[in-house]
């Protein structure tokens, strides 16, 4: 199992192997720490941490090769709120440009327990969206 993790720049931290059903222990190269059975990672699978930015990380990769890195600050002022008084996020903001980019997942479209806990009401981008129209930031959304 140790070979296997270093195919994919990680490590097997399980000390024993007893099938292929039972969870082992696996770190990434980010050193994400968690459970799963060697035939998931025998699959091609590995760590969900790393896979669930995955969409965002490539367009972010694109887009920095023609515009250059974007701005620092993911959470603007004006994207506090009462109900987010720490702020909300723009995926890869580009502020001098006048813009910003939100990777839109299917959590953006319906209820999804894993993003919105156990709250079945899904949070309306358009709080976002009007914020970001009266700070001059256009949001252009990549599905």
């Amino acid at each position: 199992m140790k070979i296997l993790a270093q195919k994919n720049n990680g490590d097997c931290l399980s000390e024993r192997y007893y099938d292929a059903h039972t969870k082992l222990l696996w770190r990434c190269e980010k050193s994400h720490i968690w459970e799963a059975p060697p035939k998931t990672i025998l699959r091609g699978g590995w760590c969900s941490l790393c896979s669930y930015f995955k969409r965002e990380n490539l367009c972010r990769e694109i887009i920095s090769k023609y515009l250059g890195p974007p701005s620092k600050n993911r959470k603007p002022n004006f994207l506090k709120t009462l109900e987010h008084p720490r702020g909300l996020e723009l995926d890869i903001p580009y502020y001098h440009y006048g813009f910003a980019i939100e990777v839109q997942g299917e959590q953006h479209e319906k209820y999804i327990k894993f993003f919105h806990r156990d709250d079945p009401i899904i949070l309306s981008d358009s709080k976002n969206g009007i914020n970001s129209r009266k700070n001059y930031v256009k949001k252009i959304r990549l599905s």
